[in-house]
């Protein structure tokens, strides 16, 4: 339900991971609790709240043992938790764990992780390219990023759009057009069930606004405008 909720207009996201997570502990469920854990952790960044998402992410990895690939997925998240604080050392530590995790999942077929099963190598590798952006890296995250894009087999909608709305942000400095066009084609996978893909544009957005005279800027922004205001 909190992915319903974030993916929608609606506030209630928060209020179901707390229910999750309580429930999860008083149960010993020691999975779920870390997926919820994660799960507070990335809203936590989507929302800028650093602190507490490095927090989280660090408390997500206490439950033992869970699934390898839930464990890869908590890593993912304090990786560009730290990022976002500046951590260049720790991020890249955070990423080769994740990558060991998903090895290890790999090689156990009966590590089970109905939660996690989206976290591959290909996931692991667009977080390590977002955590790179971040830390102001936007060449190589760049590189990334497109050679994923690239191959969208297997990859779920939701996530396309937010390696393309993180794309864009990495041409901001250097082509502002072609920043404009993966803003729009985020928002095109935006307009199939996310509402976390439009928020994830709003930095861009707010950046490309003073160059609304380029007409592909002008396109993203109205475009981007109607989708913030009608959803």
């Amino acid at each position: 339900m909190s992915w319903i909720a974030d993916n929608t207009t609606s506030p209630d996201g928060a209020m179901w991971l707390d229910r999750s997570h309580r429930r999860a502990t008083e149960a010993g469920d020691q999975p779920l609790t870390a997926y919820a854990l994660m799960r507070q952790s990335q809203r936590a960044i989507d929302n800028g709240d650093i602190r507490v998402a490095i927090a989280l992410s660090r408390h997500s990895l206490v439950p033992d043992p869970v699934p390898a690939r839930t464990r890869a997925l908590c890593l993912t998240r304090m990786a560009e938790a730290l990022a976002a604080s500046g951590n260049d050392d720790d991020t890249s530590t955070a990423i080769a764990a994740a990558r060991r995790e998903l090895r290890g999942a790999a090689t156990h077929s009966t590590d089970q992780d109905d939660f996690a099963a989206h976290c591959d190598l290909r996931y692991v590798a667009a977080i390590e390219a977002r955590c790179r952006h971040l830390l102001g890296d936007p060449a190589s995250a760049t590189a990334i990023f497109e050679e994923l894009l690239n191959d969208l087999a297997a990859i779920t909608r939701i996530d396309t759009g937010l390696w393309h709305a993180h794309l864009a942000e990495c041409y901001l400095h250097h082509d502002l057009e072609r920043a404009a066009d993966h803003g729009m084609a985020a928002l095109r996978f935006a307009d199939e069930g996310s509402y976390r893909v439009v928020r994830a544009t709003q930095p861009l957005a707010i950046a490309l606004r003073r160059h609304r005279a380029l007409p592909s800027v002008r396109a993203f922004a109205d475009r981007h405008r109607i989708a913030v205001t009608t959803q």
